[in-house]
């Protein structure tokens, strides 16, 4: 389990600078990107794989709230950042 949490730290790192790259690539036609960087997820799936849980943990919706807030209420000039939703 150990190799697939530092690949999956790996990936996080190259999603974060392939993304970084594309608002430099598409800022000139409009477009923005921001990106969601949630830690452990309450998840069913999360809860089989550690089922004592952890308090840091926090509920899909949190980061669906992160996602809404992108969607609408971000500021038109917001662009190239990341949320970082962590529990308490």
């Amino acid at each position: 389990m150990r190799i697939r949490g530092v690949r999956r730290v790996k990936m996080g790192g190259r999603g974060i600078r392939y993304t970084a790259s594309l608002v430099h690539s598409l800022c000139s036609y409009g477009i923005r990107m921001n990106g969601i960087n949630p830690g452990w997820l309450d998840t069913g799936m999360a809860r089989e794989y550690n089922p004592s849980g952890d308090p840091d943990w926090i509920a899909p919706e949190e980061v669906a709230q992160a996602v809404l807030y992108l969607a609408a209420q971000a500021p038109a000039s917001m662009t190239g950042q990341f949320i970082d939703p962590f529990g308490n």
